[in-house]
């Protein structure tokens, strides 16, 4: 049985706990990290620090678990400079994650913080379209018509919001190629004296993420890995 855990950013944990989550088949923990702003997460009340994130996303991944991070952008508060912590962040760490806009559904602190300073009525808040999937940039610009809690211009809020977006993708694509790698030499130890003895190189250049993922989809991934094998034992 493999499954995968939702998590706070601030979860207790020890090393004890993570190799018990291993060993009982958990492949990855979806974490709210909320932001990378030691500013931001002190705002909305999340008693932690960017550097314990840090600690705890290697923690993680040491075990072979894998994060997934959630964040969320233009709490009241947020700068340029705080979502330019959280990119970093997710650049820092190649997590996968996805991000959203602060949206104030009715009982939330934000609800009241809308009302107070008239960003809201009532009958306008039970909505999740604007939060869900890839956002199209009219789509942004009428929700910071609506909710721009920070009093951003348009125009530098969808910068940050495109650069969140391209990280994403390369972060995918870095991951997706880590995972291969590390599965061919998981299975195949001897390939590692390949890759520290100077084929590194041709490796890189040969066979790239695409090459692979190609070859495991048209042989699958054992004798597509000793399709690889061959061809760079043959050109050593």
């Amino acid at each position: 049985i493999y499954w995968y855990g939702l998590s706070r950013g601030d979860f207790p944990y020890d090393e004890e706990l993570l190799d018990l989550l291993y060993e009982s088949g958990c492949v990855g923990v979806d974490v709210g990290y909320e932001s990378g702003s030691n500013r931001m997460l002190h705002d909305m009340r999340k008693y932690i620090t960017v550097e314990q994130y840090y600690k705890s996303h290697k923690d993680f991944t040491d075990k072979g678990l894998m994060v997934y991070g959630q964040f969320i952008t233009n709490m009241p508060g947020e700068t340029l400079e705080s979502l330019d912590e959280t990119i970093d962040f997710v650049k820092k760490t190649r997590m996968l994650f996805s991000f959203g806009a602060a949206h104030p559904y009715p009982g939330t602190t934000l609800f009241k913080y809308a009302q107070e300073h008239g960003f809201v009525k009532i009958e306008d808040v039970m909505f999740t379209k604007d939060n869900k999937g890839k956002p199209t940039k009219s789509a942004i610009e009428e929700y910071l018509d609506k909710y721009n809690f920070n009093h951003f211009k348009k125009e530098d809020y969808l910068e940050k919001w495109e650069a969140l977006e391209c990280i994403k993708v390369r972060n995918l694509l870095w991951q997706k190629r880590h995972y291969v790698l590390t599965k061919i030499l998981e299975i195949f130890p001897g390939l590692l004296k390949i890759w520290s003895s100077g084929f590194r190189k041709a490796l890189w250049c040969k066979y790239k993420f695409n090459r692979l993922f190609n070859i495991f989809k048209a042989q699958g991934f054992i004798n597509g890995s000793k399709f690889i094998i061959a061809k760079l034992t043959k050109t050593s």
